[in-house]
């Protein structure tokens, strides 16, 4: 069965950095849905955001660390580093 998380970028002026959030859903549709009713919520009249959805496997997880190049470049996540 496979999870969704909205990944969110927010700006003002520049960045305010990414947000990740765990989706109830339960299939891309709705998963799209919840990500667009969040990004709605955060969306100000100066504070712009806006969201991309990703499927995840039962497995995967959300890394809360910075990505080393290595990782960026392959599209790995070096599990040794991740614990």
């Amino acid at each position: 069965m496979s999870r969704f998380i909205c990944v969110m970028h927010r700006w003002f002026v520049d960045s305010e950095g990414f947000q990740i959030d765990f989706l109830k859903a339960k299939n891309s549709h709705d998963a799209r849905n919840e990500a667009d009713a969040l990004t709605y919520q955060r969306d100000h009249t100066f504070s712009k955001a806006a969201s991309f959805v990703i499927e995840i496997g039962d497995t995967e997880g959300v890394v809360s660390r910075n990505l080393t190049w290595r990782e960026r470049f392959t599209g790995k996540i070096n599990r040794s580093l991740a614990e």
